[in-house]
């Protein structure tokens, strides 16, 4: 019996096909194992991160929404003008939230002093917030995009 030779494109290309997959099952499979040892090793100092970042995250998420969607009301009022508001709220947004995201970063330790915590809570806890100071700008690019290929369509 003779065996037929694979062409070499077709093993590239079925690797790259595979490749995603080998990706994500990884990356699961790591994400997994730092879960468990977090979850066995930190115990309280974790919930107390978790939870005082919730109330933050929700503070920081309520503004830029505010921001966010406040052109509404003025679009209501001013449909001829629809384009012009749209655009100048998507740039007002963006700005604000390069705004938010620098003071974040800057007081992320102070603004722990809101909460009675311990200082190696406090530590997680101002590291987490300055994650979501760097998140902020490219958040509102999401945002911004979502609300102008929407524009875009209409």
């Amino acid at each position: 019996m003779k065996q037929s030779k694979i062409p070499l494109n077709v093993i590239v290309k079925t690797f790259l096909f595979i490749l995603p997959y080998i990706v994500v099952e990884l990356t699961n499979t790591i994400l997994l194992i730092i879960d468990k040892s977090m979850s066995n090793s930190i115990g309280k100092t974790a919930v107390i991160v978790f939870s005082t970042f919730m109330t933050l995250n929700w503070a920081i998420n309520t503004i830029q929404l505010c921001i966010g969607t406040a052109h509404g009301i003025v679009l209501v009022r001013d449909k001829k003008n629809a384009n012009t508001i749209n655009t100048s709220a998507m740039f007002i947004e963006f700005i604000s939230s390069i705004f938010i995201s620098i003071i974040l970063f800057a007081f992320s330790k102070q603004i722990t002093y809101i909460y009675t915590l311990e200082e190696n809570t406090r530590e997680i806890l101002s590291t987490i917030l300055k994650l979501k100071a760097i998140q902020l700008p490219f958040q509102a690019i999401r945002i911004c995009s979502k609300k102008h290929i929407k524009n875009k369509s209409k």
